[in-house]
């Protein structure tokens, strides 16, 4: 792959500087949460600035911006370390604060008919309202616009208060199977977010062109394979409205099963869902809907990392990208499984470029795991 350029964009996206010789570069995509970059080079200190935004070629959906400018002056001369976040950082600089008249905030909003709608369009509600034209104007982010909504994706609804929106915006992706991303629009000098789908591409279907990663293929060099359960959990008791044995308490299993599990494979755990009620209505979030939103954070951890051949049957960004679900096959491992790309690396150096991919689940985020820490309100 061609060692891209890399533009500096100030704030209102216009051009400050054109780099095309660096050390290093590791750039990381998230279909569902916020990517991260690692630059070193050297010189061009006046234009790493925090805030300022890098882009790789003319390329608007590989950006990010900086958050931290580490110079280095040594004997070998003056060197700088860039870091910072791909623009979906953006989402983690905001809350989601409840309506004005409400206690949370939630989409569809109460005792309103349909009670579900497509992930699409919650996830653009979310952002319209705490990042975008929506929101107050201090909390609005200049250039800003949110692509018209096609209702793509699972209908079901959701709600929160005062939680991070990134946070919020990862957990409703991995629950409806979707991504998002902020690109850049050079033309018009704009930030746009915009939904993901993936493409299908495994091999059980016959309507876009199959991928199969596989070293037999030599479409990946190596592969490392995780299979973890240490926090899954399948069934969840969740407490709504009231106190004590007046309490409404329901329990709700893990939405991929068909029966609830039993014996050895029952794994339960208990969710506070505040003054939800029990029962399924047309117009509310019920105790069902919330537990069944919560236990996707406690699946199981199925999660692939291959480091990915250019020399293979399948090109990155030609045959395959992030967010496409596609077919893994190891035959030492006995392993035929559909994952989808759920990360990419792409490593950068002025001779070489190595590019490695996670597919499946990724780690548990860390707020997730602060939050699981917490003490519930039985």
């Amino acid at each position: 792959m061609e060692i891209p350029t890399i533009k500096v964009l100030d704030k209102n996206l216009k051009l400050l500087d054109e780099i095309d010789v660096y050390t290093s570069l590791d750039f990381v995509r998230s279909w569902q949460g916020i990517g991260s970059f690692n630059l070193v080079v050297c010189g061009h200190e006046k234009s790493f600035q925090n805030g300022n935004i890098i882009m790789l070629g003319k390329d608007g959906h590989k950006c990010g911006i900086i958050r931290t400018v580490n110079p280095v002056d040594s004997e070998k001369g003056t060197g700088i370390t860039v870091s910072g976040q791909t623009l979906n950082g953006f989402t983690f600089q905001r809350i989601v604060k409840p309506y004005a008249d409400e206690d949370y905030f939630a989409v569809p909003r109460p005792n309103v008919i349909p009670a579900v709608i497509s992930a699409e369009y919650i996830l653009k509600q979310y952002v319209s309202y705490n990042l975008g034209e929506n929101a107050e104007i201090s909390r609005q982010l200049p250039n800003f616009i949110i692509a018209e909504n096609q209702n793509r994706g699972l209908e079901t609804n959701w709600y929160s208060r005062y939680s991070v929106l990134s946070e919020d915006l990862q957990t409703i992706c991995e629950y409806c199977d979707c991504g998002y991303e902020i690109y850049v629009d050079l033309n018009r000098r704009k930030f746009v977010f915009e939904y993901l789908a993936g493409i299908d591409r495994s091999v059980d279907q016959n309507i876009n062109s199959r991928v199969i990663l596989s070293k037999e293929f030599e479409s990946v060099k190596n592969i490392s394979y995780t299979h973890d359960v240490s926090n899954y959990k399948n069934v969840a008791y969740c407490g709504g409205y009231g106190e004590g044995i007046n309490r409404a308490v329901v329990a709700v299993r893990s939405k991929e099963l068909s029966e609830n599990p039993t014996g050895f494979d029952r794994f339960e755990t208990f969710f506070d869902c505040g003054d939800l009620l029990s029962t399924e209505t047309d117009t509310a979030i019920s105790l069902k809907q919330e537990g069944q939103h919560r236990l996707d954070e406690y699946k199981e951890i199925k999660s692939l990392t291959a480091e990915i051949s250019q020399a293979g049957s399948f090109l990155y960004g030609k045959q395959w990208d992030l967010g496409d679900l596609v077919t893994v096959l190891d035959k030492k491992w006995n392993l035929m499984q559909n994952l989808r790309v759920a990360e990419v690396k792409e490593s950068y150096e002025p001779d070489s470029f190595r590019l490695s991919a996670t597919l499946g689940t990724l780690p548990k985020r860390l707020g997730s795991v602060l939050k699981s820490l917490k003490s519930p309100v039985k």
